[in-house]
Order: structure tokens, then C-alpha cells, then sequence
């Protein structure tokens, strides 16, 4: 599985990568995706916390998301399956560790484990204030530096780099709508 279309091993260009978008952070264990996101952090968690919504910006270019169910609590779970452009569907599921309304969400995460193909992480992903804005910080923490390695291989940073920016057109078009 490739979490992103765009070839492995070639570097995004410029006109790929909105200017919204900061520079990815890679440590020992974790990598980091931040963005800012021209809508207020209460709409932003709502994108992320609505079963409606997340369907229609999840995952990277070309993806979609058929099914998806969301228990927004500590110790509630998730599951959901994505929809690759070949058409192979990927499960995914977990448990919310952490949920502070417009602030964090932090939840155990695994990639298509029926499939062999599982990547259990740890993501916290923190909605700050930026003057009316959002700025969007996704944290994957792995068990093993080979682990975000493998993940970072299969696409992860383009894969989620892509999937921030649906979730900034999502947003973008539901305020258009409303004004």
C-alpha cells in the first residue's frame, strides 16, 4: 500500500505543497505533520470528530473513505476503511486515548491489520490558535524507528500532507456555502 500517489523517492515540488503547509518534523520515533488551516479550531475538530465530515476529506489524493464510525471519548473507538484509486479497501481502527474538544485529540491507530499490513502508532494531533485560524499539528509516535521508517516509505508524510489539504478545500467549500 502507497498512502499517497505521487512516486516514492521523488521529492515534492514546489507548486505540490500548499504554502500552509510547514516543513515535516522527523525524530527517532515520530513523525510530524503541521498546517495551517484558514478556519477557527472549533470547526476544524468538528471536521475531524463528525462521521459526515470526515468521510469527505480523509486520506490522501485520489482515496476515499466508504465507511467510517466515530466514538469520540476516551476509551470510545474507531473504525473505518479507505478506498485506495485501484480500489482496494484498507481498514483502520482504534481507540481515543485523549479528547479535549477543539484542543487535542490523541488515539491508537492500525493500518489494515487483517492484511498483514499494520502500523500501530500513537496520534496526537493538537488544534492551536492562530489569530481566527488553526494551526494543525499531527504527531505519529511508532514502537520503532524501523516502524516510522516503514511508514514514512509506504508515503505517510505525502499521505497526510495530501489529506490536510482536502481537509482545508473541505472546510474552505462549507464556508463558502455559508457566506
Amino acid at each position: 500500500m502507497t498512502l499517497s500517489r505521487r512516486k516514492k523517492g521523488v521529492p515534492a515540488k514546489s507548486a505540490d505543497v500548499p504554502s500552509t503547509l510547514c516543513e515535516p518534523v522527523r525524530a527517532e520515533y515520530e513523525l510530524v505533520i503541521a498546517r495551517l488551516i484558514d478556519a477557527p479550531r472549533s470547526r476544524v475538530f468538528q471536521a475531524w470528530t463528525d462521521p459526515a465530515e470526515l468521510v469527505c476529506w480523509w486520506g490522501p489524493n485520489g482515496f476515499t473513505t466508504p465507511f467510517c464510525e466515530l466514538d469520540v471519548r476516551p476509551g470510545g473507538g474507531f473504525s473505518m476503511a479507505v478506498r485506495d484509486p485501484e480500489g482496494e479497501v484498507y481498514p483502520i481502527r482504534g481507540i481515543y486515548r485523549e479528547v479535549v474538544p477543539h484542543e487535542r485529540l490523541a488515539y491508537s491507530d492500525d493500518w489494515a491489520p487483517e492484511l498483514g499490513l499494520s502500523q500501530a502508532s500513537h496520534v496526537t494531533v493538537d488544534f492551536n490558535d492562530q489569530a481566527g485560524k488553526t494551526l494543525l499539528k499531527v504527531r505519529a509516535h511508532f514502537e520503532s524507528p524501523e516502524a516510522r521508517d516503514s511508514m514514512e516509505q509506504q508515503g505517510l508524510i505525502e499521505g497526510w500532507s495530501e489529506g490536510l489539504e482536502r481537509l482545508a478545500r473541505h472546510l474552505e467549500v462549507l464556508s463558502s456555502r455559508d457566506a
